[in-house]
């Protein structure tokens, strides 16, 4: 994949806490270039710790090839430099990128922008206070036996995973779209026999789950044959679905199948 492709790709993994209107989305098109989603703007106020804080910059979207401007955004927490992040803005349409960065501690965060190419997305800067939340945060091998989990607050996390492959995806394994209000159902079902994880799909395209691995790469993920741009309209629809579950279910976790099944 092209430079900025897969960091567009990991971006999803940061579900941006901010009120998502998912009732709001379209998604009456087959064709998914077609599809129209709105996007995520994130909510004003402070950010949470174990939370997700979002930096927009504007930059030259009106280029050849807008997903292959590089630009990088390093957040600097409140413990200093030495725990700094730099990560990848990702191109979202017109003449936005968007940097996401997890927020591992409470209190005053700065931002850098840099780009070798793009002017409007070099040597931006800011600031942002994050406060302290009930969130849990990353699950990570629990210290008194590596075969259990545990939350990043410190709490036992027991994984009882359900097979939500279609969950975040505009589209079904028959090509028909997938109705936030199904996936809102879904979820509250889930949640009353248990659940704590789903896995699922990072998309599924207007084709179904139909073909071969090459063929779900352009109908999902890719605008063009030789993947060198993204189909935001589907990138979004699965990132709104993920800030929705942040905001309204921050205890569900999501494991990711990242690639269509079969691909190379």
């Amino acid at each position: 994949m092209r430079n900025n492709a897969l960091p567009a790709l990991l971006g999803l993994l940061l579900a941006c806490p901010g009120g998502a209107e998912m009732e709001k989305q379209s998604l009456t098109e087959k064709d998914g270039s077609a599809m129209t989603v709105p996007r995520n703007e994130p909510r004003p106020g402070a950010a949470k710790k174990f939370g997700i804080h979002e930096v927009a910059l504007h930059g030259d979207g009106a280029v050849s090839n807008p997903f292959d401007t590089v630009a990088a955004v390093t957040f600097t927490p409140p413990s200093g430099p030495k725990h700094a992040k730099t990560v990848y803005a990702f191109y979202d349409g017109d003449d936005t990128w968007r940097a996401r960065v997890y927020v591992s501690e409470p209190g005053d965060w700065t931002w850098a922008s840099a780009s070798k190419t793009d002017k409007g997305l070099d040597g931006g800067n800011g600031s942002f206070r994050a406060e302290d939340s009930t969130l849990r945060g990353r699950l990570l091998p629990h210290p008194r036996n590596p075969r259990h989990w545990m939350s990043e607050d410190g709490r036992w996390f027991l994984n009882v995973n359900d097979t939500a492959y279609f969950l975040l995806s505009p589209y079904g394994w028959d090509g028909q779209p997938v109705p936030f209000e199904d996936v809102a159902a879904y979820v509250r079902d889930a949640l009353d026999c248990g659940i704590t994880s789903f896995r699922c799909f990072a998309f599924c395209g207007p084709r179904g789950f139909v073909g071969d691995g090459p063929e779900r790469w352009t109908d999902g993920y890719f605008a063009d044959a030789h993947c060198t741009q993204l189909r935001l309209a589907h990138f979004r629809c699965t990132d709104q679905r993920l800030r929705w579950l942040l905001d309204h279910h921050p205890d569900l976790y999501v494991q990711f199948v990242l690639f269509p099944r079969g691909s190379r």
